[in-house]
């Protein structure tokens, strides 16, 4: 196996090196938070951008696991009940053919031994509750990629509320 950075010979996705990049961009912000209770794992730069870009467009669903593991450390100590994906857009889903965190929320929960709750898609123009489902007491996450405007999370937050009466937990990969 190569590293996904350097392309070095590495016995894991990055290299020890290209991990250490990683980690040094990234935890200054490792539990950031604000008042909304908004939680990111790192800045949208570097290292971090190339692997979502990666994961994104070329498939790559041992990046699923990786990513995974960078976020369970942020999640764990939640002690969620529940993780609601914010789903691929319409036309993401269509070039990629899969919804990249309805994956990599499956990956968390089974991880965390909770539900994953794929209430949400979107269409061509808008973000819809697309079925009614039993949300669990207790803190519930609104887990996306990247939060840049805040747009789609604060959509997503809006149907959750006024449809169940919730306001989620935003935990993102990384922040722009």
């Amino acid at each position: 196996m190569y590293c996904y950075e350097c392309n070095h010979l590495s016995s894991t996705i990055l290299c020890p090196s290209c991990k250490e990049l990683l980690f040094h961009c990234s935890y200054e912000y490792l539990g950031f938070t604000n008042k909304d209770e908004r939680y990111s794992w790192g800045v949208y730069e570097g290292v971090l951008t190339r692997l979502l870009t990666r994961y994104k467009s070329n498939k790559d669903y041992a990046l699923a696991f990786f990513l995974a593991r960078l976020l369970y450390s942020l999640i764990e100590p939640i002690n969620a009940s529940a993780i609601i994906p914010v789903p691929a857009s319409y036309q993401g889903y269509r070039q990629r053919g899969f919804d990249h965190m309805a994956l990599l929320s499956k990956i968390l929960c089974r991880k965390l031994a909770i539900k994953t709750i794929p209430i949400l898609r979107q269409t061509k123009k808008e973000m819809i509750i697309k079925m009614n489902f039993q949300i669990p007491s207790g803190p519930i996450i609104l887990l996306d990629d990247i939060y840049t405007t805040g747009k789609t999370t604060n959509r997503c937050i809006e149907l959750l509320t006024t449809t169940y009466g919730i306001t989620p937990i935003v935990v993102t990969i990384a922040t722009s």
